[in-house]
């Protein structure tokens, strides 16, 4: 672990957990008041994009990466939400795991739609098989946010935040202002627990082009982890004047070369929390079940290698991105991934969010979990049972 925070997650989670009860207990005796169930429910319960990338999509390390629908930005910025308050069901605090379904074709892409509470609630409730779901809502529609993150915890399950923006290049000092501004002025969107990716992917984002050339943040490496390391310290700065503690920062996803061809930094991993949060899809295209697990295997381990003290979160990762699977194939495929996994006992392997949930071959690959559509509701396909025993036996 590095030096900044040599506490497991699982540990660190529990932990919080603790202090949170015992916050919870003194202030009981301090008022001789009786403690709300949701009170309770928050002090037991410790612990416990495909993202952004502001929409611009690079090619990571040779992989097929999907591809998002630009969501319009919205005539204008309301400055006030609605503040959730149903709270998720408590997560065990020993051996979490982060276990997610990833609502991006409809959360992100959709959040200009004006999609109904109970559209929005049936997606979510077919896309809850582990303890997270993800919120994907671009950080100007906070009030789509709200609605999300209601029905979220309305289904039992903790939030995954995966942010981005719908203005493409937006100055990345900016961006920063505006993760903040949004984080300070919603708190009752954010639960001990709960992860917020500030901006999922964000080397893709085409402001590194505009700036630093073709070759993107490679051009200029520094400005890159610089801005990496300033979303978890403006989450926790964010956080902190909101007086809110649990809520779990530092986890922002990159594609696989990012993560270990030498563009992300050691110093950016340590202001992570020594988080290492990698998008992949190292199966695509391949229907022989035995040949795409070595693939994750190698994958999962390629991260490991160049971070061995590091905490590994799969930010994304499902089957099939690139062909028209059946049902079959689709469970075979990532029944064997799963077992390869499990078997392989990865310690350091702390979560994992599939992309995606709701979706279509026509509009993102055939990688969802979910059939159906907006207006006629959706079903789960068969391999869904099949992400939700994965997540299961990894304690998610």
């Amino acid at each position: 672990m590095s030096g900044r925070d040599p506490v497991p997650v699982r540990h660190r989670l529990a932990l919080t957990a603790c202090l949170a009860a015992l916050a919870a207990c003194l202030a009981v005796f301090a008022t001789g008041s009786a403690m709300p169930v949701q009170e309770v429910q928050l002090a037991n319960g410790g612990g416990t994009a495909h993202g952004g990338g502001d929409n611009a999509k690079a090619t990571a390390g040779g992989q097929p990466t999907r591809t998002d629908s630009a969501t319009p930005p919205p005539n204008s910025t309301p400055k006030s939400t609605p503040t959730p308050v149903t709270t998720p069901t408590p997560l065990p605090q020993a051996d979490v795991f982060f276990a997610s379904v990833d609502t991006m074709k409809l959360s992100k892409d959709e959040a200009a739609s004006g999609l109904t509470p109970a559209q929005i609630a049936n997606a979510v409730a077919q896309s809850a098989i582990g303890n997270y779901v993800t919120n994907d809502v671009p950080m100007e529609y906070p009030a789509v946010m709200g609605q999300w993150t209601a029905a979220i915890r309305s289904a039992g399950e903790h939030v995954w935040y995966r942010m981005s923006t719908s203005q493409d290049c937006l100055d990345r000092t900016v961006y920063l202002a505006e993760l903040h501004n949004l984080i300070a002025s919603n708190p009752g969107y954010w639960h001990a627990g709960d992860i917020i990716d500030g901006d999922a992917e964000n080397e893709n984002s085409c402001y590194w082009t505009e700036h630093c050339g073709t070759r993107g943040p490679y051009g200029c490496p520094q400005a890159f982890n610089d801005f990496t390391s300033e979303l978890t310290e403006t989450e926790d700065a964010a956080l902190a004047q909101l007086g809110l503690t649990g809520v779990i920062t530092g986890v922002h996803s990159t594609d696989p070369g990012t993560a270990t061809d030498g563009l992300l930094a050691a110093s950016t991993v340590q202001s992570d929390h020594n988080f290492v949060t990698v998008d992949a899809y190292p199966d695509q295209g391949i229907s022989d079940p035995a040949t795409a697990a070595a693939k994750w295997i190698n994958q999962l381990n390629a991260v490991h290698d160049a971070w061995p003290n590091a905490e590994v979160v799969i930010g994304e990762s499902g089957y099939d991105l690139s062909n028209d699977v059946s049902d079959s194939t689709q469970v075979a495929v990532l029944s064997a991934e799963y077992q390869a996994i499990e078997s392989a006992q990865m310690t350091w392997l702390i979560g994992w969010n599939y992309w995606v949930g709701a979706g279509d071959c026509a509009d993102g690959g055939c990688v969802h979990l979910l059939d159906g559509s907006v207006a006629a509701g959706w079903t789960r396909r068969p391999a869904a049972a099949t992400v939700a025993s994965f997540y299961s036996a990894e304690g998610g």
